[in-house]
């Protein structure tokens, strides 16, 4: 009984909004708490337009079939290609695909018997650089150039890689091993050590390539390109570190651990890059694998034990959007393009390119809302197993005109119906009788 008198408060307040959506602009704009109310022969437009900016919905938009498991996915500069490893038993490769139409570009198909670990693009996207091997034989392939740059290096890993560019356009490299970090020169086919680091450190470039940050136990040091003079060392205090990169304009960090010994690296620090001031702690329910910032610094996408992508602005804290990308265990890489409107998840034997809808309408956005209320008031019956029932379902209990539901649904375009499904599919397995 409370559930239903809920229910209708709820539909009289959908009413009355969508009355003074009509007659009350101003009233609709303070509603959505937009600040600056745009004068505009389209109003529904710009508020679903700000609306939407604030509750995102990311679509599948293309899925990158592989005959054995991803290991990488990466965008190149301008987020128009994307670069893949694959590994099979025996026989492995890497591959350029169009990010627009997903068509694959053969690069280096079945180019090795060595087991691969992934393939990045060098600075000037030139060259491929591919570390291979296993345990302490560990080799990195450049393509085409298909030379060996650092062959058997004793204590290396492929536990990090990371690849930069000298004032002098050398290409440099930045390998982390288990005791020591390798800073290899492509060109004189050198490798050197840069410094001594202690068991499982962890290290990353900035983005201008002038300095990297290393973390070990509970402290976070910086160096300069060198390895050699610390330009900010900062302990914490009852947290573990476990992950750390720097946003783009290489003014914070970003680190992510957990407090104590704890298993799960569930916190992220957003942490100024000069005095190691934690600006803002982000708190997930589970397991963070991945946290990275887009291109613009203004949101950070993380990757979690859940199997869940979510996007969070940097400026409020607040989670825009989140979607499941799939198993935990088969997700291997993470990836903004350049405009941060894509990414790419090397997941299973798949590539998958999510890419962000932008062209929500008002009413669009309703029905959304309307399938998070459904699933909160309505314990759904395990048998809905399409979308079609699922409209017949929100109608019957919310008291909605089934047809006008199935208009709105249909203007959607197939992939993000599909999204739309799946991800209502999986909430109605989870919580439903």
């Amino acid at each position: 009984m409370v559930n239903y008198l809920i229910l209708v408060f709820l539909l009289c307040i959908g009413n009355s909004f969508v009355n003074a959506m009509e007659v009350e602009c101003k009233s609709l704009a303070s509603f959505f708490d937009v600040n600056v109310f745009f004068q505009h022969a389209d109003i529904c437009a710009n508020i679903a337009r700000y609306y939407g900016s604030k509750n995102q919905l990311w679509y599948v938009d293309k899925r990158l079939e592989h005959e054995g498991d991803v290991l990488s996915a990466y965008f190149n500069k301008d987020g128009t290609n994307i670069l893949t490893a694959e590994s099979i038993i025996h026989n492995s490769g890497f591959y350029l695909w169009d990010s627009n139409t997903g068509q694959k570009i053969s690069v280096g198909d079945k180019i090795t018997t060595w087991s691969i670990q992934r393939a990045v693009f060098d600075e000037a996207e030139k060259n491929i650089i591919v570390p291979m091997g296993e345990g302490v034989d560990i080799r990195l392939l450049i393509y085409p150039k298909t030379n060996t740059v650092c062959n058997n290096p004793k204590t290396l890993r492929w536990q990090m890689f990371y690849k930069g560019k000298e004032k002098d356009s050398k290409e440099m490299i930045l390998v982390s091993g288990y005791n020591h970090l390798w800073y290899m020169d492509m060109e004189q086919d050198q490798c050197s050590v840069v410094n001594y680091c202690r068991f499982r450190n962890i290290a990353n470039w900035n983005h201008k390539k002038t300095e990297f940050v290393e973390i070990w136990e509970n402290t976070l040091k910086i160096f300069d390109k060198n390895g050699i003079n610390h330009e900010l060392s900062y302990t914490y205090d009852n947290f573990i570190p476990r992950s750390v990169s720097y946003n783009h304009k290489k003014t914070e960090l970003l680190v992510c651990g957990g407090f104590d010994e704890a298993k799960y690296a569930c916190i992220i620090y957003i942490q100024d890059r000069s005095s190691g001031k934690i600006l803002m702690q982000l708190v997930n329910s589970c397991h963070i694998f991945y946290a990275y910032f887009n291109k613009q610094d203004k949101e950070i996408c993380t990757f979690t034990l859940d199997g869940m992508i979510r996007i969070w602005n940097r400026s409020t804290g607040k989670v825009v959007a989140q979607f499941y990308n799939g198993s935990a265990n088969l997700t291997r890489s993470l990836d903004w393009n350049y405009a941060g409107n894509k990414i790419v998840t090397a997941t299973d034997k798949c590539a998958v390119i999510w890419t962000r809808y932008d062209n929500c309408t008002l009413a669009q956005l309703l029905l959304r809302n309307l399938l998070g209320l459904w699933i909160l008031v309505e314990k759904p019956n395990k048998t809905i197993d399409s979308s079609i029932k699922l409209l017949g379902s929100v109608a019957a209990v919310l008291r909605c005109d089934k047809d006008e539901l199935c208009k709105v649904w249909n203007s959607f375009s197939e992939n993000i119906q599909e999204t739309i499904w799946l991800s209502m599919n999986r909430l109605i397995q989870q919580y439903g009788k």
